[in-house]
């Protein structure tokens, strides 16, 4: 007699439940995934690490004052319930040593015509500056502006005028000071710091101390 564990089974009563319990109208929060002891919230945070290179015990840790992990998961749905949808469980779907291949496949460039594949791949984008810049860029505006020619004007002192540039806003001030721009140059943004005082006198800290890269499973 064939084992079937308790996951391959969840994972198929899940996955066959899917379109029947869930029409045009999404609960981002209930979404169906591979796990269903896993919140989707927590899938975010593993999916988040993949997308940034980061540890996903760094992005959202047991005692976490900043709770960025919420913060952006709850902008993410906010317009991109479908989408993020989508790619949570084309994320959990994939066996452990598969997550990696499954995010590469999420930010490759699809063949031209596949709109869904265009969607998670600059949804991915807007996730990852999210995290590192604590700023929210939207998916479309990102797809515009990547596909625009740039003519000579990109790349002179103009790129950097309100025409050229990307729009976005900042997502908070605790996004402010937990992107991980900061941790990935060994500093901390302007006005915020929480090294000891005089900390300037001496070199920064190791980069462990910082951020911890995410592990390949072994």
């Amino acid at each position: 007699m064939k084992n079937i564990t308790r996951r391959a089974l969840l994972c198929g009563v899940t996955a066959t439940a899917a379109t029947a319990a869930f029409g045009s109208v999404l609960d981002v929060h209930s979404l169906p995934l591979a796990d269903p002891l896993e919140s989707p919230e927590q899938t975010f945070g593993k999916l988040s690490g993949f997308l940034t290179g980061i540890d996903p015990k760094i992005l959202a840790p047991g005692v976490d004052p900043l709770d960025l992990n919420h913060e952006i998961f709850t902008k993410v749905s906010e317009k991109n319930a479908d989408t993020l949808q989508v790619i949570l469980q084309k994320f959990s779907a994939a066996a452990d040593d598969q997550k990696k291949a499954a995010v590469e496949s999420i930010m490759a460039k699809p063949v031209p015509g596949d709109d869904q594949a265009e969607k998670n791949r600059f949804l991915a984008r807007s996730i990852i500056l999210a995290w590192y810049l604590g700023a929210w860029y939207e998916p479309e505006d990102l797809k515009r502006r990547s596909y625009d020619a740039k003519d000579q004007s990109y790349y002179s002192s103009q790129r950097y005028s309100k025409g050229l540039l990307i729009p976005h806003t900042v997502l908070s001030p605790n996004a402010y000071i937990g992107g991980l721009v900061w941790r990935a140059m060994q500093a901390h943004p302007m006005g915020y710091s929480n090294l000891q005082f005089g900390y300037w006198a001496h070199n920064p800290p190791g980069l462990n101390a910082f951020i911890k890269q995410i592990e390949a499973p072994k």
